[in-house]
């Protein structure tokens, strides 16, 4: 395209110079709506410099993708669904999908798996999930039930799943008496 070297009458510049500053508005743009809402975190690891640029740049292109596809004449270039607001729908969309996953881990402890269904919820009127909700606790039988500290044992670390079938305390095989079905009625 530039075999010669022409120079501009006006400003002494060469044309190939010109024809790139002409050009090169797109990459500006980019680079400028990539720091106006950025991932980036300071690192010294060049890799990572990478990653965040690269999040950064996808999650503009993404944008751009979906606003083609769904997009109507009528809206235009500032339409109601902003870049921050589109990058947050969808992390959350990603953070959905996974807590659902770590919330079917069996032997996930209680209070996480409270912590999970409150973010589910909390989550639940701005995204919509494709795998559904979170799924139920099973109520755990007395055989199956996670082993405890006996309520009696002051200076042990007896584990147990016995319970007192009166005040429903957890109770050792030492701090338990045996007795027959007509004894104990």
């Amino acid at each position: 395209m530039h075999n010669k070297p022409e120079v501009s009458e006006n400003n002494g510049k060469p044309e190939i110079v010109l024809a790139y500053n002409k050009t090169k508005g797109g990459v500006d743009a980019m680079d400028q709506m990539a720091h106006a809402f950025t991932v980036k975190r300071k690192t010294k690891r060049w890799p990572l410099v990478i990653f965040f640029n690269i999040i950064d740049l996808l999650s503009i292109a993404a944008r751009a993708v979906n606003r083609m596809k769904f997009s109507t004449s009528n809206l235009s270039y500032e339409d109601t669904c902003n870049r921050q607001a589109f990058n947050i729908n969808i992390g959350r969309s990603l953070a959905v999908a996974h807590i659902q996953r770590r919330s079917a881990v069996p032997t996930l402890q209680d209070p996480i798996r409270q912590n999970i269904s409150t973010v589910l919820n909390s989550l639940a009127p701005q995204c919509t999930p494709a795998t559904g909700a979170l799924p139920s606790k099973r109520a755990k039988a007395d055989g199956n039930a996670k082993q405890k500290r006996c309520s009696f044992c002051n200076k042990r670390d007896r584990k147990t799943r016995s319970k007192c079938c009166r005040c429903m305390q957890l109770i050792c095989k030492e701090h338990s008496l045996l007795c027959c079905k007509n004894c104990g009625s």
